[in-house]
């Protein structure tokens, strides 16, 4: 009964303090402003008798006595925090960590309230201690939560996956966690060692993504509001003893849940309310036994406060990659020891280095535009060089994460030995293709030598075969007509006929084998030149008339033979061989002759530069195929396959105009097309004596 009476007189109390209250303000004009309240114990939170408390509210209310100002709290939880300030219900909400999607709907104080991280809590009894311990794992967070969407994304990086549960507030990841409903709970650190020891869970060591929160106004709305918290929060975090520093230490580490009993204005009212002062009293005194129960859990909560800030000030000191913090401007503020390792720098030395000093001068600009990145995006990841103390070049790999406008933290990796096998690797393979390369070139040639011997070989087969052919059909014609001479001596026009037969086959032997000779003479070098005076019209003319006679010879007088002179030549003198010159323009007419039924040959010469002689023999002959074109100035090939059985000829004409051309200094090619004819072309110097 004692308690259901102190408990309605209490209740009594405090509405006659709100009621009060409200009539000042009313008359006074003060501004109400409405603050999104959610349980993020021990800064803000509702105690069990409905009334909000925290060290954010104790600062709130110094600001309440120095300003025109009030604040009232609407409770609820962090999400519907956020939905109420979008939706313009309350005027700001604290504990506010900066993404750029809430940068859209919010304007932010630019003074943080604090600068927290994220911690993974498990129950007494559980086996996860990492986290890859997590993999397959009940995760609890809560809704809206930015620690959460940052150990979201951190166990995708790692390819860890786990079931993600959404709560409303950090009491009930907590309780979730608790009862076992989940296998481990994402909480604020603030909140986790404040409260861990209530739920009886326990930290598993895993923290990550420390960051700085804020009080957020409406974007756009509420500056005044903003200006003020601001000079309120510089001038504070200057002052060992500030209030909002000794409410910091009172509710993390003091008297929890210290009330003040009696306002400043209650004295205004004790003589009307005298009877209540007998409850208050026993009120105190009850207050004061569950502050002393209170204190002392606050005090165990201290050491498992700081016990966490040693476990993770160890972490950072024995993590094995570099850690850094830089301002701004790229200066190192804050490193630890395997910073120091990493880059041969004292810890001394480091802080008075920023991120330019370390990098080479060559690639600094580009370096540079790592951290512009950072700046810009919030977060970067790259791998570039770096130069050691002892003014060696290393390789790094270094993730980095923006924690307000003027802190960036990164985690930096020695990779110089990754790097140089890489590299190493690279070349080793670049040389392996090189010599894969040059194999694949070698096989090719010898493939293509192996080939070319071996239609070498053919075609000496069956240029032996030819000539053998070639040599024994006058000879067959020779031997045959002399034994039947003899027989005709009685006959003059058999005798005659006989005669012409064999000196016509003798002449053929002999074009033979002196075709062989020339061939045989080229190739071993014994040809000798004889250089004189040549005159252009006279050597063409001579030309001319033999090919007249050569043209009654052979039965073509269909065919119009033509020599083109260019007027720029017909008096020209040439200094070469006049015989191994007529030999070349004698083999190609001749071919010409050979190879065509109908139509025209035509020859000519003209000036190709003032150093050159151009000639050309062209014809409307059967033409020559286009894959054929350089293989027939070799010996023994013919333009077409069996030609020779056709047309005549031994496949060596050819093969001595390119090698007369050659001791002349000459060159020549031809256009062709199979079944319209062809045209060879040669040049000659045009030398003097």
């Amino acid at each position: 009964m004692m308690k259901n009476a102190l408990k309605y007189i209490l209740i009594l109390f405090f509405a006659l303090s709100i009621n009060i209250t409200c009539l000042k303000l009313m008359a006074n004009g003060t501004k109400i402003f409405r603050v999104g309240a959610f349980n993020y114990y021990p800064a803000i939170f509702q105690d069990n008798d409905g009334i909000v408390k925290g060290f954010y509210v104790d600062a709130l209310k110094e600001i309440e006595k120095n300003e025109d100002i009030r604040f009232e709290y609407i409770y609820g939880s962090w999400s519907e925090g956020i939905d109420r300030i979008k939706s313009g219900n309350i005027d700001v909400m604290p504990s506010v960590a900066y993404t750029p999607e809430r940068a859209l709907f919010l304007d932010y104080c630019k003074t943080p309230l604090l600068t927290v991280w994220g911690e993974l809590y498990v129950t007494f009894e559980s086996e996860i201690d990492n986290i890859k311990e997590v993999q397959g794992k009940t995760v609890a967070i809560m809704k809206g939560d930015f620690n959460a969407q940052y150990f979201i994304d951190l166990v995708k990086k790692f390819g860890i996956e786990c079931n993600f549960v959404e709560m409303s507030g950090f009491d009930e990841v907590f309780t979730a966690v608790k009862e076992k409903k989940v296998d481990a709970g994402i909480v604020n650190s603030t909140f986790g060692v404040a409260k861990q020891k209530e739920f009886r869970i326990r930290s598993t060591g895993v923290v990550f993504n420390p960051f700085d929160i804020f009080f957020a106004v409406k974007k756009g709305e509420n500056k005044e509001l903003a200006e003020i918290l601001d000079k309120y929060l510089n001038k504070w975090r200057h002052q060992e003893f500030s209030v909002y520093n000794q409410a910091r230490q009172k509710w993390s580490h003091g008297t929890v849940g210290k009330i003040e009993i009696f306002p400043q204005w209650l004295s205004y009212f004790l003589a009307a309310i005298g009877f209540l002062i007998l409850a208050a009293f026993v009120f105190i005194v009850l207050l004061r036994k569950q502050v002393f129960r209170a204190t002392k859990d606050l005090l165990k909560q201290k050491e498992i406060l700081r016990e966490s800030e040693a476990k993770f000030k160890s972490y950072v000191n024995t993590a094995p990659d570099g850690i850094f913090v830089v301002n701004e401007t790229g200066k190192y503020i804050e490193v630890n020891p395997a910073a120091s390792i990493i880059t041969g720098y004292a810890e001394t030395e480091l802080l008075a280095l920023s991120v330019r000093d370390l990098q080479p001068p060559e690639t600094m600009e580009q370096d540079m535009q790592y951290f512009i990145a950072l700046k810009e995006q919030g977060r970067m990841s790259a791998e570039f060089e770096f130069v050691h103390k002892n003014n060696s070049k290393r390789w790094w790999s270094v993730e980095g994460i923006k924690l307000s406008e003027f802190r960036y933290l990164g985690f930096a990796k020695d990779i110089t030995e990754r790097k140089q096998a890489e590299f190493l690797l690279k070349e080793q393979n670049a040389q392996i293709a090189s010599q894969n390369e040059r194999y694949k070139q070698l096989n090719s040639e010898l493939q293509k030598s192996k080939e070319k011997a071996e239609e070498s070989d053919r075609l000496k087969t069956a240029f032996l075969q030819n000539m053998s052919h070639e040599i024994r059909t006058p000879l067959n014609a020779i031997m045959g007509f002399a034994e039947l001479l003899p027989r005709c001596y009685d006959n003059k026009e058999k005798l005659e006929k006989f005669s012409r037969i064999i000196n016509e086959r003798g002449t053929d032997l002999i074009e033979i084998i002196n075709g062989i000779l020339d061939i045989s003479k080229i190739e071993s070098g014994q040809l000798t030149l004889n250089l004189e005076e040549i005159r252009i019209e006279k050597l063409l003319h001579e030309i001319d008339t033999f090919f007249g006679e050569f043209q009654k010879k052979i039965r073509k007088h269909n065919l119009a033979f033509n020599i083109v002179l260019d007027s720029k030549v017909a008096n020209t003198i040439a200094y070469s061989d006049p015989v191994k010159l007529k030999q070349i323009l004698i083999n190609l007419i001749g071919n010409a002759f050979k190879y065509t039924q109908t139509g025209n040959i035509e020859v000519g010469c003209s000036l190709k530069n003032e150093n050159d002689l151009l000639f050309y023999v062209k014809d409307t002959g059967i033409g020559i195929p286009a894959n054929r074109h350089t293989e027939i100035f070799e010996r023994f090939i013919q333009a077409h396959q069996n030609s020779n059985q056709l047309y005549g000829g031994n496949g060596l004409g050819l093969s001595i105009v390119k090698g007369l051309l050659d001791l002349l200094e000459g060159k020549i090619w031809l256009e062709s097309e199979v079944g319209k004819g062809s045209t060879f072309f040669f040049t000659l110097p045009l030398k003097t004596k």
